[in-house]
């Protein structure tokens, strides 16, 4: 007996092509047969007969859904017009990308939604809403506790959000002023989300042994994830600085404990040893730095705090791997790019502590600091729970 084949007219056939479909671990050689910009199709031609306008032959090339980016920056390219387009993502694949990450975001929601549909983006975009962005509202760049009301307002605000289309909110309990906040005040944040469908995604509160320690922040990020009734996200989950190398085997550990008991529990890292981020995030006291950059430079300039500030500023360039470890990637001084700051300090005849407040006085400079390693990346890489993401901005190589 013989088979009647079903026709399928379409705009784009894809042939031979090694097929990752997201879903299944292992691949399959089939063709896929897209119509209206809509997969129509997926198979071998075996029950279907495919004809179509264009016809790609994708042998020994993997084909696979667009990557979804968990963790970017990029939502500083998407305002603009020109960098709308996103094509460093688009051209690695990327089709989706998270935006408002380490909780800091664009704000209001609705504002930035209405740009990307007017001008036109070239990814799709996850928004979170950012909790230092909120809290800035409030409260400003200042080490206090909110009162009932200041926490209601904040609340409410989260609760805008949310109805305006964010996925979830953001920390970056690490950086000012989500430093300032203790765990109860996001938890009661956290719920807020909860209630609206949302996520909870963290740059914990420390990766290294800044302050509470990494252990103890992860275990702060399942507390919140267990009392705000929420998934959890860990953004570029690492190990970081030689006092916490090695622990990523009892990391692993904890948060397998809490997924096999029911929490929804994932991470994100990129693969590389060096972490990026503003000179003054990666060294500078937070204390000192409460009340904002004037507040800074006031308690710098007393004699008594200057020491302490430089003391502790010290110790936080150890953590980073040392002075020559902390490389100038972004800065308004050309000159300035690609040097470490042991060679700056040298130029400015100053210690590497007393030259960052030389730099941070008059810019915002952006640093990689290779502070990591191998085994601890390659452990968490391994884990089903963890995605790949690109942090993804200038001074980053994976953009």
């Amino acid at each position: 007996m013989s088979s009647c084949k079903s026709d399928i007219n379409a705009d784009l056939l894809i042939i031979n092509g090694i097929v990752y479909d997201g879903i299944n671990s292992e691949s399959k050689v089939i063709d896929i047969a897209i119509k209206d910009d809509k997969i129509i199709y997926l198979g071998n031609n075996d029950s279907h007969s495919v004809t179509a306008n264009q016809i790609i032959d994708a042998k020994d090339l993997i084909v696979s859904p667009g990557f979804i980016d968990p963790h970017t920056h990029s939502d500083r390219d998407l305002i603009n017009k020109k960098t709308s387009h996103n094509l460093p993502f688009l051209m690695q694949g990327i089709t989706t990308v998270v935006v408002g990450n380490d909780g800091d975001s664009f704000y209001p929601t609705s504002d930035y939604k209405s740009l990307y549909n007017k001008q036109g983006i070239g990814t799709n975009v996850i928004m979170l809403v950012g909790h230092g962005t909120i809290r800035n509202k409030v409260l400003g760049n200042t080490n206090k506790k909110p009162t009932s009301e200041e926490l209601n307002l904040m609340k409410e605000l989260i609760d805008q959000e949310m109805n305006a289309g964010a996925f979830g909110m953001s920390t970056g309990l690490f950086y000012s002023p989500g430093s300032y906040s203790n765990t109860e005040e996001i938890i009661s944040l956290a719920q807020v989300v909860s209630k609206n469908g949302g996520i909870y995604d963290t740059h914990l509160r420390d990766e290294s042994n800044y302050n509470i320690g990494l252990i103890s922040a992860v275990k702060e990020t399942i507390d919140i994830g267990l009392k705000a009734n929420i998934p959890v996200h860990i953004s570029h989950i690492k190990c970081l600085g030689r006092d916490v190398w090695h622990q990523s085997d009892s990391i692993i550990k904890l948060i397998e404990f809490y997924r096999n008991k029911g929490l929804s529990i994932t991470a994100n890292q990129y693969p590389y040893d060096a972490s990026a981020t503003s000179l003054k995030g990666a060294v500078v006291p937070r204390w000192a730095e409460s009340g904002g950059k004037d507040s800074l430079f006031i308690r710098f300039n007393n004699n008594k705090l200057k020491l302490r500030i430089l003391s502790e500023t010290s110790s936080n360039i150890f953590r980073r791997g040392g002075a020559d470890k902390l490389l100038i990637v972004n800065s308004k001084n050309s000159d300035f790019i690609g040097k470490n700051l042991l060679e700056l300090s040298e130029i400015f005849t100053k210690s590497p502590e007393e030259t960052v407040y030389e730099l941070i006085e008059s810019e915002n400079i952006q640093v990689a600091s290779f502070n990591m390693i191998e085994e601890d990346i390659i452990n968490f890489m391994k884990q089903s729970w963890v995605f790949t993401g690109s942090d993804g901005n200038t001074g980053h190589p994976r953009k």
